[in-house]
């Protein structure tokens, strides 16, 4: 029946052919056999997916639209005819690799199954410790370290809810073939530890050498060191795993996961791990290092809810496009403790990105990740709140705005004993870039040394609500290429700030050696600016319609060419209970240089003490453009004209 149905064909196409010919051109039909293979696969009466390990026989099942099927199971070596109407029954344990094809197409559809070894009865499923060692020669079945697994994906399908998983020092990897979706995947009431030298039955959990006995859960699959064919995830944790605390991992290495599977978005995520529905496993003292993904997270990715228990874990030298380390989506919020985010890189946020997530973080480090070509070289937020305490920022880099961390879209981070050291912006904001940040909050923050190429050399704010206590600026500076280079310490644009026991100390800009702000309202209470610098105007403020109230101030050895201490365009600040001394300017104002006609200062309860250049005659204390400066209750005494 198929051969005559095949020469009618021809004919057709014959006949038309000849149509052309006599009647002039007509297109000629392409016939094309369109058959598609539908392939499910089943073990112990549910659906088996490929990376799983299944515990039973698998059984294949495929339909074809009537066409002829093909099916190797020798990689493509031998090919024979399938009949369709008859599943494929593997039994046997090991890997099995399934190839199939329609006569007459190219495309291929494979499937890689394995099966685990049976267990080994009772021994096997009543003991609390299952033991996995590569080099292991004994009997295979788990039972101690001689007679181990040398596969831990057997043991992950053999493990039982409240036993544990001992792996020995070596490298293991999801698969032993090359199919780049095959993962490994934790288990609710499992845990699984790794660093043991795997020599001798006394070894313990205590006397683990994390470091000696390094444990490598590799997706470097195929070629080594060839990143292209590695695993799309080490650990999978798909949208029907919902993982809780009880799922343990301790003491390994994670590495050489490549989420780049475009077909799939599922594995474009998480490199190393990724879970993606409410799944919460506990990580202990684990290293996530050379991992890469092509959209979120290259170390880790937690989506949907899924907001795991990080303690002592590393992440090192990942990549992605966002969140080079970690990313947080939808809803996720995890909770880390003592960790280290090292030489990571993303679009956005180098060691961390959250989006609609709240992580807590509790001591850790954050240390010269970088975003290339984007934001928040530390960590990026949008719509994002993490509270963050006892960390470190320290030289991280981001080409266009955020060194150490960036805010945007309602993100309020709260920040506690945070220290930003050394961070560099090739735009904005060298340690933090604020934009539509309603209500931030700081306390024991200080910022060090961190500098940017454009504004805002330790932070910049744009339509932004501040709070800070108990904080320092010190030595921050933005590079002096332009006159736009502003806001040494910190940089606002239409925002708000509350600053209470601040401190402004040997800070450097263009304008506003100490602060720059345009069109802000400020309110500073005990704020100290000691020694800033600004090589044109405002020493330690500048303000261009803006609003200051400080109390309680204190204005020490600030220089400028204009206005050592203040400039001010357009706007009325007040000061009460404050002390200027030794400021000066290398023109005019030592204290206050007042620009436009609405301008008008007050002064109530200051002292102006020994301000300007020792000798200079030719400028002011005070020097005023067209402003009123309103002066009341207050000392000036002893200072150069």
């Amino acid at each position: 029946m198929q051969r005559k149905t095949k020469q009618a064909l021809a004919f057709l196409v014959i006949a038309i052919l000849v149509m052309q010919t006599v009647f002039g051109s007509l297109s000629v039909m392409a016939i094309e056999n369109t058959s598609s293979l539908n392939i499910t696969m089943r073990t112990n009466g549910q659906a088996y997916n490929e990376g799983d390990i299944a515990t039973g026989p698998v059984t294949v099942h495929v339909t074809a639209d009537s066409a002829t099927v093909q099916i190797s199971q020798d990689v493509g070596a031998s090919w024979q005819p399938l009949d369709v109407n008859q599943p494929i029954i593997l039994e046997a344990a090991g890997t099995h690799h399934v190839w199939l094809k329609i006569i007459g197409q190219s495309e291929m559809e494979k499937r890689e199954i394995r099966i685990a070894p049976a267990l080994i009865a009772p021994l096997a499923s009543t003991a609390s410790i299952i033991y996995v060692k590569s080099d292991a020669n004994g009997g295979n079945n788990g039972t101690n370290w001689v007679n181990a697994y040398t596969d831990l994906q057997v043991a992950l399908a053999n493990v039982q809810a409240g036993q544990e998983i001992w792996i020995a020092k070596g490298t293991y990897k999801p698969t032993t073939g090359a199919d780049q979706r095959i993962s490994f995947q934790m288990k609710d009431d499992v845990t699984i530890y790794g660093g043991f030298a795997g020599e001798s039955q006394e070894e313990t959990i205590a006397t683990r050498d994390l470091i000696a006995n390094e444990t490598i859960l590799s997706g470097d699959i195929g070629v080594e060191n060839d990143r292209s064919d590695n695993s799309y995830n080490v650990f999978y944790h798909s949208e029907s795993i919902h993982l809780n605390a009880t799922a343990v991992l301790d003491g390994v290495t994670i590495s050489g996961g490549n989420a780049i599977d475009g077909s799939s978005a599922n594995r474009m995520h998480g490199g190393g791990m990724y879970n993606k529905n409410n799944s919460s496993p506990t990580l202990r003292n684990v290293l996530f290092k050379g991992n890469h993904a092509n959209a979120n997270g290259g170390g880790m990715y937690n989506l949907n809810d899924s907001s795991p228990t990080l303690q002592n874990v590393q992440f090192k030298e990942n990549i992605a496009s966002l969140g080079g380390g970690l990313a947080n989506g939808s809803g996720s919020n995890p909770m880390l403790s003592d960790v280290k985010f090292e030489l990571n890189e993303a679009a956005c946020g180098g060691g961390m990105y959250n989006n609609f997530s709240n992580p807590t973080i509790d001591g850790g480090q954050f240390m010269s990740n970088v975003a290339s070509g984007n934001v928040g070289g530390g960590m990026h937020n949008e719509n994002s709140s993490p509270i963050v305490s006892n960390v470190r920022f320290e030289e991280n880099v981001t080409d266009i705005l955020g060194g150490g961390m960036s805010n945007e879209e309602d993100s309020n981070p709260v920040l506690t004993d945070v220290q930003f050291i050394k961070n560099r912006s090739e735009g904005n904001g060298g340690a933090i870039f604020n934009s539509k940040s309603t209500d931030l909050k700081l306390k024991k923050v200080n910022f060090i040394e961190n500098s940017a190429q454009d504004s805002g050399g330790g932070m910049y704010n744009i339509l932004s609500t501040l709070t800070m206590t108990d904080g320092l600026f010190k030595d921050n500076s933005v590079d002096s290429d332009d006159h736009a280079d502003n806001g040494g310490g910190m940089y606002n644009v239409q925002s708000i700030l509350t600053l209470e026991t601040v401190e402004f100390n040997s800070n450097k800009a263009v304008e506003g050696g100490g602060i720059y702000s345009i069109d802000t309202t400020s309110t500073l209470t005990e704020v100290q600016f000691i020694e800033n610098k600004a090589t044109s105007n405002g020493g330690a403020l500048y303000n261009t319609d803006s609003i200051l109230m400080l109390t309680n101030g204190l204005f020490d050895w600030n220089t400028a060419d204009y206005g050592g201490a203040i400039y001010n365009v357009e706007s009325s600040p007040t000061f009460t209970n404050a002390l200027f001394q030794k400021n000066s300017a290398s023109t005019d104002g030592d204290i206050w240089y007042n620009e436009g006609s609405t301008s008008k200062p007050r002064f109530k309860n200051v002292t102006v003490s020994r301000n300007g250049v020792q000798g200079s005659t030719d400028h002011a204390t005070f020097s005023n453009n067209m402003g009123t400066v309103i002066i009341s209750n207050s000392i000036i005494v002893g200072n150069q004209w």
